[in-house]
């Protein structure tokens, strides 16, 4: 095949294009060459030839940073937007209308301080400490945020996937290493026990304390961005998974059963989910009715009565505040621990506790792992409700600062004997839909739980643990329910379904932190693999304007009976235009190589097929394997707008692609290629080499292409 030949500058001066294609025949030789115009120039390549290490980048900054500060420095203002943007209460309470916004944010705070109270019982008892130490979570930390947080809705306590991670961490602990920490001569089974005790919150706090450090130093070097891998259909996926591991851990309550064997570990669940299924017929019938009918009582309320009572008072009716109080009532009066051995809290104690500043830091290696997967977990949950509740009621929060007051939290939370927090989405949730304005409804909550602190806390030492563990159930049915996301994702997207299907048994079937890495991993690998499978798409020409779409998008004329043409029929037949809709590195690029080649209908590897030194016989056998291959010889054009990245691996085989079709005299084209596409090719050193092949519009590409208007032909 070959093309008629034509000298670089006429076709520079017919059009001012990037390229010039030379056909020169050579005597005696059956080869073509392209030689491509290497003078013109439409990209501006100032700011890639301007090299400059990231340690000039850095002084860069630091300088221009540091002339600000002290340009501000004297200036009244500067020191008030600090003041405003590290602690907000400053900025919003001055502003706050007590006329308007306070009655129903004391109503708010009311409602939500109640429904802490059984909550917070409940989730220390999932963090397997003592049933106080979740009023401490839902008083200090909660307090703490009003003054350092720029979200109006969030409430900060105790939540159900950081209370079940911390008791994980406590139980493992205790168990591995409880009986090196703990003192080996004391034989007093109630000491050992109050010592056993104190290691757990020793563990609790400094995971707290961890937790609060982690938080602050993603706040300090911008890195909340790593929660960016958690993808809506990986939350969902694994706080369902999580919420499994909670109700099991909590089925022992729900039945009476005791002296189980805590499982630790991969396969716990299915391991616990066996024992409890052989230990069933020993539970206690008691606690097993009560249990039900405390499920019952609270669904019904939930479901039927709280809407109803809503619509007329706007608030929600405490059914759990008034499901503790009527257990609590009638084990004191049956004598429920006594008569039929129903298990109680038993001892609460009053007053707050004592402040230590001094944490246990031999128990820091052991847990530090733990904190760092508590910490991104806390942060993903919190930030993305807090961005949900600013979108929605249009006001802005400073990502920044909630990683600092989410970490200032659980740091002055660990002083105060408190497990780590995150925002709850229940009661953030009921706090917007009761209309609250402010952080001063988490102030007034506050109030009911300093009460319950002081003065109230001894009268539920006769609560039946069944009650609390029926809570927690209640209160996870949104979350356990969250696996109907997986049958709708499977109507939607199956990649996304995969995603939440490995995120759920990896966390169900292994443990919690593996399956966080199970779902991390799962998500980044569909990416992958739909690049990898993504196809590559023919363009054609919209009407006759000069925008070009996707093939099987829009109508043909042949096909559209309502005589309206989407695609333009006098669109030319010798080019061939790709979208390539995907990043190219290394694990796709070849995959990208085989669908072009593929797509276009013509493996340029064939050309080993040719000897160039045979004679015109063998020259024209390989034409007609050619045209059995059915071959087109249309140059290609292939779209970069929608490609993000390449990396070297796909610079390279970009390279072969075109090397390999330019022996066959087919020109790849390059238009709408991006930033990061030409940085590569400049700190390559192969700019002038590829210049000539890349082009900013596709109009452009086509202008090149119908230059050479010659016949493609066999030679």
């Amino acid at each position: 095949m070959r093309r008629d030949s034509q000298s670089s500058n006429e076709l520079i001066g017919s059009k001012p294009s990037q390229v010039a294609l030379i056909a020169n025949e050579e005597n005696n030789q059956n080869n073509f060459s392209i030689n491509l115009n290497q003078n013109s120039k439409n990209y501006n390549l100032d700011r890639f030839r301007t090299k400059s290490s990231i340690l000039d980048k850095a002084k860069k900054k630091l300088t221009s940073k540091s002339k600000l500060f002290c340009k501000n420095i004297r200036k009244k203002s500067f020191y008030k937007n600090q003041i405003y943007t590290h602690l907000p209460i400053f900025k919003w309470l001055p502003r706050y209308k007590f006329k308007n916004f306070m009655f129903t944010d004391i109503m708010c705070g009311l409602t939500i301080g109640i429904m802490n109270i059984p909550q917070g019982l409940a989730y220390a008892l999932l963090a397997s400490l003592n049933p106080i130490t979740g009023l401490y979570v839902s008083f200090f930390p909660v307090l703490v945020y009003a003054i350092f947080g720029s979200s109006r809705h969030l409430v900060i306590s105790a939540v159900a996937i950081v209370s079940l991670l911390t008791g994980e961490t406590v139980n493992r602990v205790v168990h591995e290493y409880g009986s090196t920490i703990l003192p080996a001569n004391v034989t007093d089974p109630e000491q050992y026990k109050k010592l056993e005790e104190k290691l757990k919150l020793d563990v609790a706090t400094d995971l707290s304390l961890l937790v609060g450090a982690f938080q602050i130093l993603f706040g300090l070097f911008g890195l909340g961005g790593l929660t960016s891998f958690f993808s809506d259909t990986f939350i969902s996926g694994y706080t369902c998974g999580s919420a499994v591991h909670v109700v099991v851990s909590q089925t022992k309550d729900l039945f009476g059963l005791k002296n189980l064997t805590r499982f630790e570990g991969n396969f716990k669940i299915p391991k616990s989910i066996y024992q409890l299924a052989t230990r069933i017929p020993s539970s206690n019938l008691v606690t097993t009715v009560g249990s039900l009918g405390c499920i019952i009582f609270l669904t019904i309320f939930k479901e039927a009565l709280n809407p109803a009572i809503k619509k007329y008072l706007r608030v929600e009716f405490p059914s759990e505040l008034l499901l503790l109080i009527a257990m609590t009532s009638i084990s004191y009066g049956l004598d429920f621990n006594q008569n039929y051995n129903v298990t109680i809290l038993q001892k609460i104690p009053t007053g707050f506790p004592t402040p230590s500043l001094n944490p246990n830091l031999s128990l820091i290696h052991f847990i530090i792992k733990d904190a760092f997967l508590i910490a991104v977990i806390a942060i993903s949950v919190s930030m993305s409700l807090a961005a949900l509740f600013s979108r929605r009621n249009s006001y802005k929060i400073d990502p920044h600062q909630e990683l600092y007051a989410f970490g200032l939290t659980n740091l002055v939370g660990s002083v105060f004997s408190c497990f780590p927090t995150a925002a709850s989405l229940s009661r953030s949730s009921l706090l917007e839909s009761m209309g609250g304005h402010s952080q001063l409804a988490s102030v007034c909550s506050s109030l009911i739980i300093l009460v319950v602190i002081i003065w109230l806390a001894p009268l539920f030492k006769t609560l039946p643990t069944l009650c609390l563990a029926s809570i927690i159930i209640v209160a996870l049915k949104n979350m356990i329910f969250q696996v109907k996301d997986f049958f709708k994702l499977m109507k939607i997207n199956r990649y996304e379904a995969i995603t939440w299907l490995m995120t759920f048994f990896g966390t169900v079937v292994l443990d919690v932190d593996v399956g966080l890495f199970v779902g991390v991993g799962t998500s980044i690998l569909v990416v992958v693999i739909r690049d990898m499978f993504s196809p590559i798409r023919p363009m054609v020409k919209y009407k006759n304007t000069s925008s070009y779409v996707e093939d099987e998008l829009v109508y043909s004329e042949a096909n559209d009976q309502e005589e309206t043409s989407f695609k333009n029929p006098n669109f030319q037949s010798n080019i061939c235009i790709y979208k390539i809709k995907h990043s190219i590195y290394f694990a796709n690029c070849h995959a990208f190589q085989d669908h072009l080649y593929n797509t276009y209908g013509f493996r340029p590897e064939k050309k080993s097929l040719v000897d160039k030194n045979n004679s015109i016989n063998n020259s024209n056998n390989f034409a007609n394997d050619m045209d059995q291959q059915k071959c087109c010889y249309q140059d290609i054009i292939l779209d970069f707008s929608s490609v993000n990245y390449v990396d070297t691996n796909g610079i390279q085989v970009i390279r072969q692609i075109i090397d390999d079709y330019k022996s066959f005299d087919i020109l790849v084209l390059i238009c709408g290629a991006q930033e990061s596409f030409i940085q590569i090719l400049v700190n390559l050193n192969i700019w002038s080499k590829y210049e000539p092949h890349l082009f900013v519009t596709i109009e452009e590409a086509i202008c090149f292409s119908n230059q050479k208007n010659s016949p493609k032909k066999f030679f």
